[in-house]
């Protein structure tokens, strides 16, 4: 199982957008890691690649860079089908 730390900011969010508890944030965070799809490459504003990764069953999506965890949210509602 590899191994993934998780930052503060990271934390917070879990808290604040998938309703974890601060005590079992991170341990959420990295059991969706082991089961979450890697989708490419996001280049950031200091020149460097964080890699993202959606988990699909709880329609999560988090964003990695070098085997941190830095941010996760929800994805979004999908829009209606206009009729």
């Amino acid at each position: 199982m590899k191994q993934y730390i998780v930052t503060e900011h990271a934390k917070k969010r879990a808290i604040e957008r998938l309703g974890q508890t601060e005590p079992g944030a991170a341990h959420h965070l990295k059991q969706l890691m082991q089961s979450a799809f890697y989708q490419g490459d996001n280049p950031r504003h200091d020149g460097s690649i964080a890699k993202i990764y959606d988990h699909y069953k709880s329609q999560t999506r988090l964003i990695v860079k070098d085997n941190v965890i830095i941010t996760v949210y929800r994805f979004p509602e999908a829009a209606p089908i206009p009729f």
